[in-house]
């Protein structure tokens, strides 16, 4: 849709727009199951994620494979996206019954990633 473009490409005025014309285009799935909130983490667009929240959009919304966006942010390697939506997603599982924090701690993107193990 365009807003997966827009958000895909950062483009924050065009989502503002669409956020104030059809709000529920944001909960629309695309091809891969993402909505536009799970495209702007995997470009790494924090400025477009936190208007998002600010616009009352929900961050929780899960994929066809039930990742949330922090899911998406811990398989992307995208440490500030991940910061900001751990807080509200931190007890979620996806379809395996892994939690955003264990996603990323498993990862080797980022060490900074390791500290969320909580064994170290």
């Amino acid at each position: 849709t365009v807003a997966h473009s827009a958000a895909f490409w950062g483009n924050q005025e065009v989502l503002e727009q669409l956020i104030l014309l059809h709000p529920e285009i944001m909960y629309v799935h695309d091809g891969q199951g993402f909505t536009p909130v799970h495209c702007a983490v995997v470009k790494g667009h924090f400025t477009v994620l936190t208007m998002l929240a600010r616009s009352g959009i929900t961050l929780d919304c899960r994929s066809s494979h039930g990742h949330t966006p922090a899911h998406i942010a811990a398989l992307a390697g995208r440490w500030n996206e991940l910061m900001s939506l751990l807080k509200a997603q931190e007890h979620m599982r996806d379809i395996d019954g892994r939690t955003p924090a264990e996603l990323a701690a498993a990862s080797d993107v980022d060490p900074r990633f390791l500290a969320l193990r909580g064994d170290g």
